[in-house]
């Protein structure tokens, strides 16, 4: 796509699906507002991950405690 435009929310993310690959994975893209174009994900945790990754960045929603993770990290 030569003309990406995000069109969302200035705190939203727009999800597309491109492919189902089964089991329950999906690839696609990812569009927001803070990037400028599309961000490729391969797989659905893929996909949770660059979100969350954004949402950290972008301080939204504010986590209560402490990062948000998917990830167990070790002595937390």
């Amino acid at each position: 796509m030569s003309n990406n435009v995000y069109i969302g929310v200035p705190n939203g993310v727009v999800l597309c699906v491109d492919e189902a690959l089964g089991h329950g994975q999906y690839r696609g893209r990812i569009y927001h507002r803070y990037a400028d174009g599309a961000i490729p994900v391969g797989a659905s945790l893929a996909m949770l991950r660059v979100m969350e990754d954004l949402f950290d960045e972008i301080r939204f929603p504010s986590p209560a405690v402490r990062e948000r993770s998917f990830v167990e990290t070790d002595g937390l």
